[in-house]
């Protein structure tokens, strides 16, 4: 009986302190755990909300940059001059809208691009970009820029190192203005002041001779009437008359180019004025065998002028142009607005309201030699056998009276474009 109470006991032993000192150092463990755990949370969730904060305040940075970057983007397309950018290597960073109007260039062709690729001209602004050598900052100079495979044209322009915080160069910047239209006014201006001079002289002279001259018409008629009609004499007698009234009519045209320009100004619009001026010479035009292709003109195209002289510049150079073409060919009229830029609107003065209608006319005839361009708006310069070499000088004094010009050119295609640039009404 002993042996089993002793048995029994034997499996059923009582639990040990040991196992009771474990599982309350695992409990424990379980709750520094679980405190560990909500305090990470809790730790977490305040990172996330700083990590939040911070993405929204660079956010809101990344978002001023970027008003800004459109901002200095704005002003830099807004500006009127060119404007040209580049690292030290000479790639070039920055093309504004007023550098592709002056050069021609669109600046997608040109961003990415070393300078010297696209330009010929002599001034590089990889220049600056050397430490001892390269342009003066902010120095304005007058030359000739060149596009590659393009005419040179004259522009001011000055350039400025760019730099870094710290310093250190980071490239260059051009900034440039076209003179050609300043330059082009220019010279008008020395040619106005030279056939001023001329004119005072000519006047004097015309008066001189037509005096005698009318002298010379009428003998002329009285001694006709001494001849029988066919009496050799006659004709000679006519020649006479034939030559005075010739220089007559020389003399008329020269007063004209002389006498100070009176404008009976008013407002009509430009197609009426193109509309007259063919309906005078439709049967010269049906008997030249020219086919007249007229372009619709702009909506607004008002002109503020002398409506007869005007008649009298387009019927000159439209007369020319047939002339020009004496197997027949084509005559191209062609009219449009266009915006004179600062410099050449100071240097005008006078158009009222900065907008110029261009009025151009082309023929298909053989051209003007380019050297003789310069010399066609002349008095006495002609290429006629029966000219007189006043027309074009005529018409060029008309348009210089509205204020206007007139610039002739050799397409590609061949031919001359005379195109007549005057103040536009509104």
């Amino acid at each position: 009986m002993q042996t089993t109470v002793h048995e029994r006991n034997w499996l059923n032993p009582e639990p040990s302190a040991s196992l009771a000192e474990a599982v309350s150092a695992f409990n424990d463990s379980t709750q520094q755990l679980q405190r560990a755990y909500i305090a990470l949370q809790v730790k977490f969730a305040a990172l996330n909300r700083k990590l939040e904060e911070t993405n929204r305040e660079l956010n809101h940075k990344v978002g001023e940059l970027s008003e800004v970057k459109e901002y200095l983007n704005s002003i830099l397309q807004s500006v009127t001059n060119g404007v040209i950018a580049q690292r030290p290597d000479g790639t070039i960073t920055a093309f504004n809208t007023a550098a592709e109007k002056i050069t021609g260039l669109n600046s997608a062709d040109v961003l990415g691009r070393r300078y010297e690729d696209v330009f010929e001209s002599p001034f590089s602004m990889a220049a600056p970009a050397n430490a001892a050598g390269g342009a003066a900052d902010n120095r304005h100079v007058t030359r000739e820029m060149k596009v590659k495979r393009r005419p040179a044209f004259p522009v001011r322009e000055s350039t400025s190192r760019t730099r870094d915080s710290r310093g250190r160069l980071t490239g260059a910047v051009k900034v440039f203005e076209d003179l050609s239209e300043l330059r082009d006014l220019e010279e008008q201006a020395r040619r106005q002041d030279r056939l001023a001079a001329l004119g005072q002289m000519s006047a004097t002279v015309a008066h001189e001779i037509r005096n005698p001259l009318g002298g010379i018409e009428g003998f002329a008629s009285l001694l006709a009437r001494d001849f029988d009609a066919d009496d050799p004499r006659l004709k000679l007698v006519t020649k006479i008359q034939e030559g005075a009234r010739s220089l007559n009519r020389i003399v008329s045209e020269l007063l004209l180019f002389t006498r100070p320009m009176k404008l009976n100004c008013q407002e009509f619009e430009v197609s009426t004025l193109i509309s007259n001026v063919l309906g005078y010479l439709s049967e010269e035009i049906k008997r030249s065998r020219i086919c007249v292709h007229k372009k619709p003109g702009p909506k607004k195209g008002k002109l503020h002028g002398d409506f007869e002289q005007l008649k009298q510049v387009l019927l000159n150079i439209m007369l020319n142009a047939i002339q020009a073409m004496p197997g027949g060919g084509a005559l191209d009229i062609a009219c449009r607005r266009r915006r004179l830029p600062p410099g050449a609107l100071a240097a005008l003065g006078s158009c009222r309201n900065g907008t110029w209608l261009d009025i151009g006319i082309k023929d298909t005839g053989p051209g003007i030699d380019e050297a003789k361009v310069p010399l066609i708006f002349n008095p006495f310069y002609t290429t006629k056998e029966k000219g007189t070499g006043l027309g074009l000088a005529i018409a060029s004094k008309i348009i210089e009276a509205h204020n206007g010009q007139i610039v002739v050119t050799n397409p590609p295609e061949g031919g001359a474009l005379f195109t007549i640039s005057v103040p536009s009404a509104g």
